[in-house]
């Protein structure tokens, strides 16, 4: 079973990579998005950073349950879930959507927070999104494991 940071290390964590994931959300235009995802990561990373703008241009002005239909189906189509021992070669690592794109792959913490920063571009309000550490069981059986997923309050 993966060690998991504690509760303190793991909030510090998350609004560390949420400055990090806002900045890279919002360039100042589409082009610059998919330049830098090109440059960095190349250009398969660059085709699925044009889907996930195109996802949410899409979604844009739907209803919320329709905008987290959709995002969520975006990234559980695009990512394969991996641990990221195998994704990163090391026990834990929390990617940007970006990163995640680049390898084709994310854990959940990485879906949870690709996930997040989608639904606030959107709109959905930061009140109503939580990402939340569960002890999720098994399919099938076994000890609870780690797990992360993103919720949704509508009544935050």
């Amino acid at each position: 079973m993966t060690q998991r940071p504690g509760p303190l290390r793991g909030v510090l964590a998350v609004f560390l990579l949420l400055a990090v994931l806002l900045a890279e959300s919002r360039f100042a235009n589409r082009e610059q998005l998919l330049a830098t995802a090109r440059e960095r990561y190349g250009s398969d990373t660059a085709a699925r950073v044009a889907q996930w703008q195109d996802t949410l241009e899409a979604l844009a002005g739907k209803p919320v349950a329709e905008q987290l239909d959709g995002v969520n189906r975006f990234f559980n189509i695009q990512l394969t879930w991996r641990e990221d021992r195998a994704i990163w070669g090391q026990e834990d690592y929390w990617a940007t959507p970006m990163e995640a794109f680049s390898r084709g792959a994310a854990d959940c913490e990485d879906f949870s927070i690709a996930k997040y920063v989608s639904l606030l571009e959107l709109g959905v309000p930061v009140e109503a999104l939580r990402i939340t550490y569960v002890r999720a069981r098994p399919v099938g059986g076994g000890s609870p494991q780690a797990h992360m997923v993103l919720a949704y309050y509508p009544r935050a």
